[in-house]
């Protein structure tokens, strides 16, 4: 072979036509313009489990800064406290739609949390011990947002907007800017509603955005797409002013105004026909700050759990997937910093002396507020992407190594610092672009960096599989030693 240059792992496009083989890209992550290892997930410290399966979760913050996180199943509220998932429900055993959500909203120090079948419930940070049923006569709701100063609850299409500044005025008198609209049917039922300055709300066929116009009605709300919306009540995942959203017929930004597709003409078509549709309510998503990465779970045909998991890296524009199990994908802080982890005291500071660390016990040094995937298994406990890589395969496009004539492979050298022996190189070879077989020849790498085949064609693939558990950071692509069949 006369050209040297080296062969990139390709892009994970199952939607696009290779002639008989797409490229192969599992359990691997995208960083960076290369693949890095997918963490296993490894229980959460106490590792105790909730009751039911999982129906929501959300992480907040108090004025402290300090994190509280709260899970929802069909009979209970949690809070993570100690790393445990403690009960702080009403007395009463709620009866929430096993086949909708728990929806949670911040407003100050206030917890709102909504179920189908459950009235709204309040939690007040700093004072309250266990949730209790929202005052005021809120209206039933199953969804919930804080957009400005104001309550928003969703039920069905109907959206009731509380009081300006009070979470237990639902007044609906314009005299307290407080309101009820109904949303047009033809988009279904309302599914998930964002906050912030402006609002979103999902509905199955359609969004809606929540606009501040000020007066006694302060809102206008304008139809901004049609057609298509959120499938699922976890289905959108919010990072800045954008909201990454599941839909029906697959996966999109909404930026407030409009929406941009993310997976059509790539993933999408592939998703759809694998989704358990009956069971999409089962969705669920998460945002990792740090990667800029959002996970899709989802149950494939035949599972009436999530089972598989798909990754869109923001940065690299790309996709990948594995296969996991679980009940629910949210979001968790990172631990900050522990006064009993000498470790990484000395990381931060350089010193574990308590002399001469200068650094307050508030100092935001010790802190840490960014976010991270979590997920409870189908064992009910919390989990993190922590643990060790996942089996992983990658693969390139179907190439031509000497363009118009068949080439003989003799090594395949892969560009990644996995240890050699967890390396198997596979090479796929066919004549023409339309062969229906494929030959395939296997072999793991020496300890020279190359794998030894010995293989034939006009057209090749060539799959790389690092072992579970092996100890790699990066996967580029390979480079392969052969020449023109025939030549000497």
């Amino acid at each position: 072979m006369a050209d040297k240059t080296p062969i990139p792992f390709a892009p994970w496009e199952p939607d696009k036509s290779e002639l008989a083989a797409p490229p192969v890209v599992r359990s691997v992550l995208s960083q960076g313009g290369r693949y890095v290892p997918w963490p296993s997930l490894t229980t959460y410290r106490a590792g105790a489990a909730i009751g039911d399966r999982a129906l929501g979760a959300a992480t907040f913050y108090q004025s402290s800064g300090t994190a509280a996180t709260f899970i929802g199943d069909q009979t209970r509220l949690y809070r993570m406290v100690s790393g445990a998932p403690t009960d702080v429900s009403l007395p009463a055993l709620y009866a929430a739609d096993a086949d909708w959500a728990w929806s949670f909203a911040q407003f100050g120090d206030n917890i709102i949390a909504c179920a189908g079948g459950v009235a709204p419930q309040r939690y007040i940070l700093g004072v309250s011990s266990r949730f209790a049923d929202l005052g005021g006569s809120p209206p039933a709701a199953d969804t919930c947002a804080r957009v400005r100063q104001w309550l928003f609850l969703g039920k069905d299409r109907t959206v009731s907007v509380s009081g300006v500044n009070d979470v237990t005025n639902w007044s609906f008198d314009v005299a307290d800017s407080s309101l009820q609209t109904t949303l047009g049917q033809e988009a279904g039922r309302i599914t998930v509603m964002t906050g912030g300055e402006n609002g979103a709300i999902f509905q199955e066929r359609g969004i809606t955005r929540v606009g501040f116009v000020g007066g006694t009605v302060p809102f206008q709300f304008d139809e901004v797409e049609g057609g298509r919306g959120c499938a699922s009540p976890r289905g959108v995942s919010t990072f800045g002013r954008l909201s990454y959203v599941v839909a029906e017929d697959g996966f999109y930004v909404f930026n407030g105004l409009e929406t941009q597709a993310l997976g059509a003409g790539r993933v999408d078509a592939w998703w759809t026909e694998r989704l358990n549709y009956a069971y999409r309510h089962r969705i669920s998503t998460a945002f990792d700050a740090r990667r800029k990465t959002w996970l899709i779970a989802y149950p494939t045909q035949g599972s009436t759990t999530c089972n598989e998991i798909l990754a869109y890296s923001v940065a690299d524009d790309r996709w990948s997937y594995t296969e996991q199990d679980c009940h629910l994908l949210f979001e968790m802080p990172y631990e900050g910093v522990s006064i009993d982890d000498g470790d990484a005291i000395t990381a931060l500071v350089g010193t574990t002396d308590l002399d001469s660390i200068t650094a307050s016990v508030d100092s935001p040094l010790w802190s840490e507020s960014r976010r991270q995937w979590a997920a409870i298994g189908t064992d009910r406990k919390v989990s993190l992407f922590t643990g060790s890589p996942r089996a992983a395969k990658v693969s390139t496009s179907t190439f031509e190594p000497t363009p118009g004539v068949k080439t003989f492979a003799s090594e395949v050298w892969p560009i990644t610092d996995a240890e050699y022996s967890n390396v198997t190189a596979t090479v796929h070879t066919r004549l023409n672009r339309l062969s229906e077989t494929e030959s395939a020849q296997s072999a793991t790498m020496l300890p020279e960096g190359f794998a030894p085949v010995l293989t034939e064609g006009r057209y090749m693939r060539v799959e790389i599989d690092i072992a579970g558990g092996a100890d790699w950071t990066e996967a580029n692509g390979i480079h392969v030693e052969g020449q023109r069949s025939g030549s000497r």
